[in-house]
């Protein structure tokens, strides 16, 4: 069965799972997203690991082995997961954001009941969902002066005057760029990849091992924590092992995982563990991994560089329109599978009887 339906999220997640046994994938866009919605669902008693492309290999290995045995039954996901996963008996997926196009919604969707017994897929989306869409369509392909503006502010954060050559890779805190630019951390980090194409730089990532933390307001909340729990407790030991971080303040900052592993003790997996639980009781505000970009200038830095978005433009206006496609198939009050079909050129009876909207009449 196929279904979208704008309603409570969380609320609508639950039902779902309630009324359907079995394996379950909840697609949920961002790397944050993933974390969060595995820990709504746990306090809600309901078994669920993250999988995103900024966790440590152990920790998305052991997490999808999980998942595989049945041990838990919820996997919260981006995109990452479930290309080459052979699982017949996932009985229901959830998207919780809008994929980008009808294709990437039929592949991820299409994961559900390879048994053949009867699973269904369903869109859990906010109104907002489909402005959310049409920006990403925009900020994928950044325009012109975007481009000039995101590679001028990084020239400038590495301290590289125009015709200065870059002895080291300049790093790329996407957060502070878009700041400075005035654009999204994801235009940020799309016209550094377009940059890249036009051979301005090339593009280095690391990241597995990089978590991002954010103290929140009240950074004294985990020094509070620390002092109060035993001797040994991993509270105590991975508390003072970020409280000592040389830089430790209010606003954002990145360690290692490998750092805070050494430094506290504890295994890299409980290492993230213990961030995630910090987070979940309020004692530091986030904890994200994920990806880290450097950049080397081909050449040196230049007072016009060339940065001709013909090829984005073309690309752009087809994200758009494949946005649109999403939105439509989310507002439509006719036969889901039927508009899917006839996306990828196949002519089917007018009516499935097993989509929301045929079993609604």
């Amino acid at each position: 069965m196929d279904g979208s339906t704008r309603i409570d999220l969380l609320g609508g997640a639950r039902d779902l799972l309630t009324a359907h046994e079995g394996a379950a994938i909840l697609y949920a866009g961002t790397r944050a997203n993933s974390e969060s919605w595995a820990r709504r669902l746990r306090d809600h008693g309901i078994s669920a690991r993250a999988y995103h492309a900024g966790l440590q290999r152990d920790v998305r290995s052991a997490a999808q082995e999980e998942w595989m045995r049945g041990r838990v039954r919820v996997m919260a996901a981006t995109s990452a997961f479930g290309m080459g996963i052979d699982k017949p008996d996932v009985r229901l997926v959830m998207h919780t954001m809008l994929p980008g196009s009808l294709e990437a919604y039929y592949q991820e969707a299409g994961r559900a009941g390879r048994d053949g017994r009867e699973s269904t897929a369903c869109l859990l989306v906010s109104p907002s969902e489909d402005e959310r869409i049409q920006n990403w369509a925009v900020q994928r392909y950044p325009d012109r002066q975007t481009l000039k503006r995101v590679y001028e502010v990084v020239c400038d954060l590495g301290g590289l005057a125009v015709g200065s050559e870059s002895v080291v890779p300049l790093p790329v805190d996407a957060g502070r760029v878009a700041e400075l630019a005035g654009c999204a951390e994801r235009e940020v980090e799309a016209a550094a990849a377009q940059l890249q194409t036009a051979g301005l730089w090339t593009l280095r990532e690391s990241g597995g091992d990089v978590i991002r933390i954010t103290p929140g307001p009240d950074h004294a909340a985990l020094q509070v924590a620390v002092a109060g729990a035993a001797r040994g407790h991993p509270v105590e030991v991975l508390g003072n092992a970020v409280l000592r971080i040389d830089g430790f303040r209010p606003e954002r900052f990145e360690v290692s995982v490998s750092e805070l592993a050494r430094a506290s003790g504890l295994p890299e997996t409980r290492v993230l563990e213990g961030l995630r639980f910090f987070v979940d009781r309020h004692l530091i505000e986030r904890a994200e991994t994920g990806r880290i970009l450097e950049v080397s200038l081909i050449g040196a830095r230049q007072r016009r560089p060339d940065v001709a978005a013909v090829v984005a433009d073309r690309l752009r206006k087809r994200a758009v329109a494949r946005g649109e496609d999403m939105i439509a198939y989310t507002r439509t009050r006719g036969c889901r599978r039927r508009i899917l079909l006839n996306y990828f050129g196949e002519d089917p009876p007018q009516r499935c009887g097993n989509c929301d909207n045929c079993i609604g009449e």
